[in-house]
């Protein structure tokens, strides 16, 4: 089951991810500030009050996303994350997959979208089908 899923609809964005950083253990401070910069830097900070349930399908996308990098992952596995997603929160999600590379994550992604796979990978290994 993917983080998207997981959301609580009737908790507000704010506490949907602090929700997940308690399950690592972060301490206040420091899940306060992780919090923060990753809704700022996903366009989430205005709706942070806002229940999830409330939220346009890009903006859970955003959500779930924030959610899985609230503890900084080792290996994340993307299946599809700008999928049904505008230009600007296409570039959010693009660049919350480059901020976990800089933090050490390794990426596993499927992308159909071929801009989207040229920006965020660094190997490509393509699958197709034969009739």
């Amino acid at each position: 089951l993917g983080v998207r899923e997981s959301l609580c609809n009737i908790m507000p964005v704010y506490e949907n991810v602090d929700f997940f950083a308690r399950l690592f253990g972060h301490d206040k401070a420091e899940r306060e500030l992780r919090i923060n910069e990753l809704l700022q830097s996903t366009g989430l900070a205005p709706f942070r009050d806002r229940p999830a349930g409330k939220l346009s399908g890009g903006m859970k996308q955003k959500l779930g996303l924030c959610c899985a990098l609230i503890h900084d992952p080792q290996l994340l596995i993307l299946d599809e994350p700008t999928a049904s997603l505008d230009g600007k929160n296409s570039a959010a999600v693009v660049n919350l997959i480059h901020d976990a590379k800089a933090r050490g994550a390794a990426i596993v992604g499927i992308f159909h979208d071929e801009g989207v796979r040229r920006q965020v990978a660094d190997r490509l290994h393509s699958m197709g089908m034969t009739a």
